[in-house]
């Protein structure tokens, strides 16, 4: 796949990723921006529930996304965010680890 992940992710067995990705469509409401979309998990966080994943119809070629493990009810959870390439993605997980540590 070529993406390198940072410290704290790691890719996911195809038996996670089914698991994950039906985790997400448990929690994606009619409301929300994910609702319809194609998406399969790619990796995880082993510290927080964020996981990565391949969006199959989309601009965006990732999505990452923190699971809340609850029906999706809310527009807004869970949250998403679109990730435009691999440069951008580890643009997100940079800002994210500088807020960890803080």
């Amino acid at each position: 796949m070529g993406l390198r992940l940072p410290a704290g992710w790691e890719f996911v067995s195809e038996a996670q990723a089914a698991s994950l990705t039906n985790e997400l469509k448990r929690e994606v409401g009619e409301k929300h921006v994910l609702w319809q979309s194609m998406y399969h998990a790619i990796a995880r966080s082993t510290q927080s529930d964020d996981v990565l994943f391949a969006l199959d119809d989309s601009q965006s070629p990732f999505v990452l996304v923190h699971l809340t493990w609850q029906v999706g009810s809310r527009s807004e959870w869970p949250k998403a965010i679109f990730v435009k390439n691999g440069e951008h993605l580890h643009s997100i997980w940079q800002t994210a680890l500088r807020g960890e540590n803080e």
